[in-house]
């Protein structure tokens, strides 16, 4: 008799094995999906905050571009300021007026002549 309820037992023992089995599997997926999830919302979320930081800059940035032109406009609203404008973008002048081109030119030592060697090197790099 002793014999049959230990076959009882070792088989009642075997779907038990097997739902506590089942059971920790499922334990295990659920606690491997919450995990993959956390770690898909913290990229979205360093995503969204590097997204942000760009735009606040980018903003930033317009907001003096537009500063800088209303500038400009206000200045183009006056006479002095298209002329001024027009000098500076096309290279106009009035009649009149002429082009001077500064040349500087090195200054020789102690009033001394340049050497055969200076001399050609100077003739050959001009600049």
């Amino acid at each position: 008799m002793q014999e049959f309820r230990q076959r009882r037992a070792n088989k009642a023992s075997v779907p038990r094995v097997l739902m506590r089995m089942a059971g920790a599997a499922l334990l295990l997926f659920l606690t491997f999906t919450a995990a993959r999830a956390t770690y898909g919302m913290y990229g979205r979320f360093s995503g969204a905050s590097s997204h942000n930081a760009a735009s606040t800059a980018k903003q930033s940035e317009l907001e003096s571009e537009l500063a800088r032109l209303k500038d400009s406009v206000g200045e183009l609203q006056s006479e002095r300021g298209v002329e001024e404008a027009l000098r500076e973008r096309y290279g106009l002048a009035r009649p009149g007026e002429g082009e001077i081109r500064i040349v500087r030119q090195a200054p020789l030592r102690g009033g001394e002549e340049p050497g055969f060697l200076e001399r050609v090197w100077n003739r050959l790099f001009v600049w």
